[in-house]
């Protein structure tokens, strides 16, 4: 079982002494945090998702990273930010059929404006 601290790295620590913290000690701390939140991850936020039939799994798919995506480039940002290795193994955990879900979804209409190859980079496993 993971410590507190381990959970969140700036557990007890004020604003301040974030603010200070060197650059390379801020970024390792950040990416313990991110690795933590996914590994912590218990549902892929829809409580009736695990009783959704196939087609229903890749329209909620569809439309929440469609949604995610648009709000990344709506807000000038890199719309294939939210997609990562570690976000990858954690919905992966969550559903093992999740690579035939996303072929199906990159099918749909909503996703024939995004590049299924820049997706599957981001989503590189580590080795």
């Amino acid at each position: 079982m993971q410590s507190e601290e381990n959970k969140n790295p700036f557990q007890g620590m004020s604003f301040e002494e974030i603010t200070r913290m060197p650059n390379e000690e801020f970024v390792k701390k950040m990416e313990l945090a991110k690795q933590n939140y996914f590994s912590g991850l218990k549902d892929l936020g829809d409580p009736e998702y695990g009783e959704y039939s196939p087609e229903q799994k890749i329209g909620f798919w569809e439309v929440s990273l469609n949604r995610q995506m648009r709000r990344q480039v709506e807000s000038g940002l890199d719309e294939y930010a939210i997609f990562n290795a570690d976000w990858y193994n954690a919905v992966k955990r969550l559903e093992p059929e999740f690579d035939s879900i996303m072929d199906q979804v990159f099918k749909r209409p909503a996703f024939t404006e995004w590049d299924k190859q820049e997706y599957l980079k981001r989503i590189r496993i580590r080795s």
